[in-house]
């Protein structure tokens, strides 16, 4: 039973993530509209600006040397807020 309850505060807390994930993506993209840069660019560009941005913390060399791992962690995710964006804000 403890280890059912771990594994549910586990999926909560994963869930919870990806809607930060989300939000910020979906955040990141109104930004670049509201500065009047385009989003019509090519999705892999887009994807690792907001990588990048995400993970503004770190250097260029912590983002370079861990850049596999985080596209696999993250490229879902971003695709996710990218499915559940209206398609034109600026309309």
């Amino acid at each position: 039973l403890e280890k059912q309850s771990e594994e549910a505060l586990q999926r909560a807390a994963d869930r919870q993530s990806e809607r930060v994930v989300c939000q910020h993506v979906l955040d990141f993209l109104d930004r670049l509209e509201e500065g009047s840069e385009s989003t019509a660019v090519p999705s892999e560009q887009l994807f690792l600006r907001w990588l990048r941005d995400f993970h503004s913390e770190y250097d260029e060399t912590w983002f370079e040397q861990n850049l596999m791992r985080i596209d696999l962690a993250f490229r879902h995710m971003f695709e996710d807020a990218l499915r559940k964006r209206p398609q034109s804000k600026s309309g």
